[in-house]
């Protein structure tokens, strides 16, 4: 439980940001793993690649019209952004691509098989709040680029349909470099 604790753990914000009076409401969540939608609700275009799923999950939703958000500032319905936003990451970061989906015509869930390409390294500095810079925020960057670098070392995958199926993995091998 505690490697656990100790490897997995990052932090993300959950915010609405008034656009009226920039007054921002946030919460801070402790995360063990990183859902990534790699199909848009209502799109027919699946993200090619994880780094473009990433990028749609820190993109804020807007929210207006008949969704506007209550600003206690205000005191009225405001014009908001909803979000989440990075804070810390984990030592091991954990990455689950949401592949199921819900057909609204037929009534049934189905598997997206489309391919989504990773990088074997990646740099996520840019998705993290104490970066240089985040939505247009200055902030400070106290690490080195560096020290926000990781290496793909395991894939599972899942075999099957929506309604049942198997998982298995691969690994990469630390002593050979080798899956």
């Amino acid at each position: 439980e505690n490697l656990i604790n100790e490897l997995y753990p990052g932090k993300i914000i959950d915010y609405v940001k008034c656009l009226e009076c920039h007054t921002e409401s946030r919460r801070t969540n402790v995360i063990l793993d990183i859902s990534l939608c790699i199909k848009p609700f209502g799109s027919d275009k699946t993200y090619e690649s994880v780094q473009e799923a990433l990028d749609a999950y820190v993109q804020p939703e807007i929210l207006d019209e008949n969704n506007k958000y209550f600003c206690d500032k205000c005191s009225q319905r405001c014009k908001a952004h909803k979000g989440l936003k990075f804070e810390s990451f984990p030592y091991i970061i954990s990455l689950q691509l949401n592949r199921f989906d819900f057909d609204y015509k037929t009534m049934s869930r189905f598997k997206l098989s489309d391919l989504v390409s990773f990088e074997e390294h990646m740099n996520i500095k840019k998705y993290l709040i104490n970066g240089d810079e985040f939505n247009g925020e200055e902030v400070n960057a106290a690490k080195t680029d560096n020290s926000y670098d990781y290496e793909l070392f395991s894939i599972m995958i899942h075999s099957g349909s929506a309604t049942g199926g198997h998982y298995y993995a691969y690994i990469k091998c630390f002593e050979t470099n080798q899956w």
